[in-house]
């Protein structure tokens, strides 16, 4: 199946982690990446903002299992 997106805009860092909590509790989120719409991604399309979540996703998995 491929991965789950939750694509937050416009929220406090506060409102984020409350969000991101209360998600974490419903739901495994082994396979969801969460990520916050910044003025760098504004201009890009859906489909390349998904892929380099991603491709963030999977490298920041190998760092931790690295430690």
């Amino acid at each position: 199946m491929g991965k789950k997106f939750i694509l937050l805009g416009n929220f406090t860092n506060e409102e984020i982690v409350k969000i991101m909590q209360k998600v974490k509790e419903a739901i495994n989120t082994e396979d969801l990446i969460f990520a916050t719409l910044t003025d760098t991604v504004k201009e890009w399309k859906v489909k390349d903002w998904l892929k380099e979540l991603e491709e963030e996703d999977e490298y920041f998995k190998k760092q931790k299992e690295k430690r």
